[in-house]
């Protein structure tokens, strides 16, 4: 009996995972992504392949790298762009107002 049959006979499910928003279920004969309610069925046969092209790209990326903090850090910068444009948007409006005076009223 397989892993997975004794999985599936003591829990009633296949094997489970579930990180970010994503699970993946491990059946017999092929992998189920489902990430919102959508699932996406990738077969062992092409499975094999992939993973084998995926792990030397993985150990390239190294252990630092982490897609949420990267994407983090694009936004802090985004959001210093944008504040540092609204600062000098900001000193232009006020020096152009600053030679204008108020007539005194009669």
């Amino acid at each position: 009996m397989s892993r997975i049959a004794r999985h599936m006979r003591h829990h009633g499910r296949y094997p489970r995972f579930r990180r970010h928003g994503i699970q993946v279920d491990a059946c017999q004969g092929y992998i189920r992504l489902i990430k919102h309610g959508h699932p996406i069925y990738v077969p062992k046969a092409v499975l094999v392949p992939l993973v084998q092209w995926l792990v030397p790209l993985i150990r390239e990326m190294g252990p630092s790298f982490d897609p949420d903090a990267a994407i983090g850090d694009y936004l802090e910068f985004e959001e210093s762009v944008r504040l540092a444009m609204r600062a000098e948007k900001r000193s232009r409006k006020v020096g152009q107002y600053q030679g204008l005076r108020r007539r005194p009223r009669t």
